[in-house]
C-alpha cells in the first residue's frame, strides 16, 4: 500500500514538474515571441509579413532588455542587501537608488522605442481599430506609452 501511494504521489510530481518545465520553454525563454492569434489577429488581421516583422521586433527588443533586466535585479537585491546592513553609509544607498533609476530609465527609454516601432508596423486603419478598443497588438489594454491596464476601459485616461 505505501508503495502504490508513493507511486502515486512521485507520478504527481513528475507530472506537475513538467507542465512548469514544458510551459517554461514557451513563457520563460521565448515567453516575449507570441502566435498569431496572442497579437489578437482575429481583430486587426495582420498579414504574415506584420506577424513576421513583429516578432522580429519582440526578439531584439527581448536581447536589448534581457542584460538591463538583469542588472536591475541585481542592483535591487544589492540595495535590499545594503538596508539589512546597519553600517550601510547613507551614501552608498543613494548611489544604488540612482543606479536603479538610471537603469529604469534606460528600459523605459527602450519600451518607448519598442512601442513606436510596432506603431508603425501597423496600418491606418489597423491602429484605428487598435486605438478604438484601447488594446495593443498583443490583446494588451494598452496605449502607446507602454502603461497597461486590465479594466474594461470606463477610465479612457490612461
Amino acid at each position: 500500500m505505501k508503495r502504490i501511494i508513493s507511486l502515486v504521489l512521485v507520478g504527481l510530481l513528475v507530472l506537475g514538474m513538467s507542465s512548469v518545465v514544458f510551459g517554461y520553454g514557451r513563457a520563460g525563454m521565448r515567453g516575449h515571441m507570441m502566435s498569431q492569434s496572442e497579437y489578437n489577429n482575429d481583430y486587426l488581421d495582420l498579414s504574415n509579413e506584420q506577424l513576421e516583422e513583429m516578432r522580429a521586433l519582440e526578439d531584439e527588443y527581448y536581447q536589448q532588455t534581457r542584460e538591463l533586466n538583469d542588472q536591475l535585479r541585481r542592483k535591487r537585491d544589492d540595495l535590499r542587501y545594503l538596508y539589512s546592513q546597519s553600517d550601510a553609509s547613507q551614501d552608498e544607498l543613494a548611489q544604488l537608488q540612482n543606479e536603479i533609476s538610471i537603469l529604469r530609465e534606460e528600459l523605459r527609454s527602450l519600451q518607448d522605442e519598442y512601442q513606436l516601432a510596432k506603431r508603425d508596423i501597423l496600418s491606418a486603419e489597423q491602429l484605428e481599430r487598435m486605438n478604438g478598443t484601447g488594446f495593443d497588438c498583443h490583446g494588451t489594454r494598452s496605449s502607446f506609452d507602454g502603461r497597461r491596464s486590465r479594466g474594461h476601459g470606463m477610465m479612457r485616461g490612461w
